[in-house]
């Protein structure tokens, strides 16, 4: 009896030993990279939360660094500008993503296809996403120039009165409308595997029981996208929450502060009014909103799952 599990006895502890190995090994590859996300991410997070509690003006060395608690934050929530710079950004992100996530449903459909041809479009529709930043704030600012535009010279064509795009009605939806021409690829390229994914075998199934196309959108495709649609808003988000390279070209916040969003905000305290400690306390403001409602994303797609 002793000697017949002594086998088992030698394999169970060589596979224990294995299994060490293993986990060892697998550590040994991840340390190196939570290294590096912990030098270029976490570090820095912890230094900003330190200096948002701090009274920091590097024009004013003469003044120090004093300790003032949560002053900062409680000066962000009784200051007009920051308070104009949240509503416009709510509005910004709301109805970009809106539109966003409609025309990208609208372009993810109709690449699904199967069309002669339709593989160019797939490739022509990422070209906005994959354009810097930058080059979409002056591009746009070249078509939308209110003295040599492209459009107010085309307008004189046709004997149209120049209109001045950048003013204080109209910066706004401009760049709105820059933002979901640059991001909407985004959502047709995430919505577009999405539809890919979809058995064919349940509209097949839903023809036979006789539903019509709308039926088909509501009770398969929509509840089957649902998951991939938040992931899309998540990402899309945050990223539209802290845009700024194309604003800042295209408008520099203005006129006045009609585009003044607050990573603009945080941009213009930390880098033109030299308010560091200001700044940072507006950035991690910024980030517990995005923190907020993307848990809020979760709970709004998620909570009828939840509680079956």
């Amino acid at each position: 009896m002793y000697s017949s599990n002594k086998p088992d006895r030698l394999r169970s502890g060589s596979f224990t030993s294995q299994r060490y190995q293993d986990i060892l090994m697998s550590w040994g590859f991840l340390l190196p990279t939570l290294f590096i996300l912990a030098v270029i991410l976490i570090w820095p997070l912890c230094v900003s939360l330190k200096m948002s509690f701090f009274h920091w003006e590097l024009a004013r060395p003469d003044l120090g660094r004093p300790f003032v608690w949560f002053e900062n934050y409680i000066q962000a929530f009784t200051d007009d500008d920051v308070i104009h710079s949240l509503n416009i950004s709510a509005f910004f992100v709301i109805i970009s993503l809106a539109f966003e996530l409609i025309f990208g449903f609208i372009a993810a459909f109709l690449l699904a296809q199967k069309v002669k041809g339709i593989g160019v479009f797939r490739v022509l529709i990422l070209l906005p996403m994959m354009l810097p930043d930058v080059v979409v704030g002056l591009m746009w600012k070249l078509l939308f120039d209110s003295r040599n535009g492209i459009i107010n010279y085309f307008l004189s064509l046709l004997g149209i009165p120049q209109q001045i795009w950048m003013g204080a009605n109209l910066a706004f939806p401009l760049i709105i409308m820059a933002e979901v021409w640059q991001q909407t690829s985004f959502f047709a390229l995430i919505l577009l595997a999405g539809l890919q994914a979809i058995p064919e075998e349940l509209y097949e199934a839903s023809k036979i029981d006789g539903a019509t196309y709308w039926q088909e959108l509501r009770y398969i495709t929509l509840p089957i996208l649902k998951p991939v649609m938040l992931v899309a808003l998540i990402f899309r988000t945050m990223f539209t929450m802290r845009v700024f390279a194309p604003i800042w070209v295209l408008t520099g916040g203005g006129p006045g502060n009609a585009t003044n969003l607050l990573s603009l905000k945080i941009y213009q305290e930390g880098f033109s009014y030299y308010n560091m400690g200001y700044a940072a306390a507006l950035s991690w403001i910024l980030l517990i909103l995005t923190v907020i409602i993307t848990y809020a994303y979760i709970k709004v797609l998620f909570g009828k799952e939840e509680k079956a």
